[in-house]
């Protein structure tokens, strides 16, 4: 006997698709968490007053608000009904995915060419997924903006908080 759009797998997708946004904010809470945890672990510095650990606390914590934000949302969303179509829920849990993949890229990369040109890359490629889809690309933009950012990262992360950025091997 085949099931019809009502039988046993839809009610599954359904569910998943009704849960995907509480889920989204848990997993990210908990990675967030393993995140700050991990964080503990880096030497602080005796030298300076902010160290090497402060970023890696200060984005744990962002990421842990903004996971808790997303729950809290989820949350409201499951008790008051849905706020938007499948198709939109889809394309948000893909720029999520995706933007993940760019973060772990980012942190990979840093070591090997450096601070500046990964910064430059990630804030390009964030900027290309984060464009609403109906809006023309403006690739020049895009780079400007990302090397204009990366830049005075770079500059603030040096001058005002003296912090050591990674040259990487290539350029090291």
């Amino acid at each position: 006997m085949s099931r019809g759009k009502t039988g046993g797998t839809m009610n599954k997708e359904a569910a998943f698709r009704k849960y995907r946004d509480l889920t989204a904010g848990l997993v990210f809470a908990l990675f967030a968490i393993v995140y700050l945890w991990g964080s503990s672990f880096i030497p602080k510095s005796t030298i300076m007053r902010l160290g090497a650990e402060f970023m890696p606390r200060i984005y744990g914590t962002v990421m842990l608000l903004l996971a808790l934000i997303q729950v809290a949302t989820s949350l409201l969303v499951l008790r008051i009904g849905s706020l938007g179509t499948a198709d939109e829920g889809s394309m948000d849990t893909r720029n999520v995915l995706l933007t993940l993949l760019l973060i772990l890229a980012y942190i990979g990369s840093m070591e090997l060419v450096g601070f500046i040109i990964a910064s430059i890359l990630y804030f390009f490629f964030q900027a290309i997924l984060l464009a609403p889809s109906y809006a023309r690309k403006r690739y020049a933009v895009y780079l400007i903006t990302a090397v204009v950012l990366a830049f005075f990262a770079f500059y603030i992360f040096r001058s005002v908080l003296y912090l050591a950025l990674p040259r990487g091997a290539l350029f090291g």
